[in-house]
Formats: structure tokens, C-alpha cells, sequence
């Protein structure tokens, strides 16, 4: 679950930080449907499931240490503030960010589970 759960938040971090590059491509491409809210918001809400299921498995079952579940509390918050300001740049940055701190939580939860 870990290895998705790093998986999602990647994958969630690029498409926030190339969607302006492929909005420019998007015409050309055919790819116009990666600019969509949907997809942001199913990928933000499979993470969050992710993340939910895999780090709560982790600290009950495994470590009971709650860095990892800080961690992607955070970034989750961070990813949230930056979907309320709808200037892209900051949105962009803020919500990359906030999907690397989730990403880097798996991988703590991951860790901790493996020592």
C-alpha cells in the first residue's frame, strides 16, 4: 500500500506541476481532459484513501509512531490552502509540495514497517 500510496502522491505532484506545460500542449495533443478538475480531485481523493488505509495499518499494526500520519496531515492541509487560492502559480507549488510530503510519509511508514 506504501508503494501506491508514493505512487499517487507523485503522480499528483507532477500533473500539478506540468499542468501548465500541458495546457500548451493540450490543443495539439488531444490531452485537453488532463486540465479537467475532475482529475486533480480523483487523484487527491485516491490519495487520500491511499494514505488512510496504508499509514493507519502502519501505526496500529506495525510502529505506533505518528510522524508519517503528521506528515501527510500536512500535506494534505497544504495541498487544501493551495486549492483555495487560485492564483496557478502558488496553487501549483503549494499542492506539488503537499504531494511530496505526502510521498515522503509512505516512504517513512515504509521504512519504519521494514526496520
Amino acid at each position: 500500500m506504501d508503494f501506491l500510496g508514493i505512487s499517487a502522491s507523485i503522480i499528483c505532484g507532477i500533473h500539478c506541476a506540468a499542468l501548465p506545460f500541458i495546457m500548451l500542449l493540450t490543443p495539439l495533443a488531444g490531452l485537453r481532459f488532463l486540465a479537467e478538475p475532475w482529475i486533480e480531485y480523483t487523484v487527491i481523493i485516491a490519495s487520500l484513501i491511499i494514505a488512510m488505509i496504508s499509514l493507519v495499518h502502519g501505526y496500529r499494526t506495525h510502529h505506533h509512531r505518528t510522524l508519517p500520519l503528521r506528515m501527510a496531515g500536512l500535506g494534505f492541509v497544504i495541498i487544501g490552502i493551495g486549492h483555495l487560492f487560485h492564483d496557478h502559480g502558488f496553487n501549483h507549488i503549494a499542492v506539488s509540495i503537499g504531494a511530496c510530503l505526502v510521498a515522503w510519509s509512505h516512504f517513512i511508514n515504509w521504512k519504519h514497517i521494514h526496520n
